[in-house]
């Protein structure tokens, strides 16, 4: 399969834009933590697993 240059080509092309959405999903993320709408969520979130580890910390 490698031999094959088009594949190679499209299969790097593929992780590449692979990557390119990864990071775009983790930004537009980022900015629904901090949405007014959405923040409560977000903390309720954060807070729970903080609870969580402290009591695995317990254990």
């Amino acid at each position: 399969m490698m031999k094959d240059s088009l594949a190679a080509a499209r299969l790097q092309n593929t992780l590449g834009n692979l990557e390119e959405g990864t990071a775009r999903f983790n930004e537009n993320m980022e900015a629904l933590k901090h949405n007014f709408l959405f923040r409560r969520y977000f903390k309720k979130l954060e807070k729970e697993k903080k609870k969580k580890e402290k009591a695995e910390k317990k254990l």
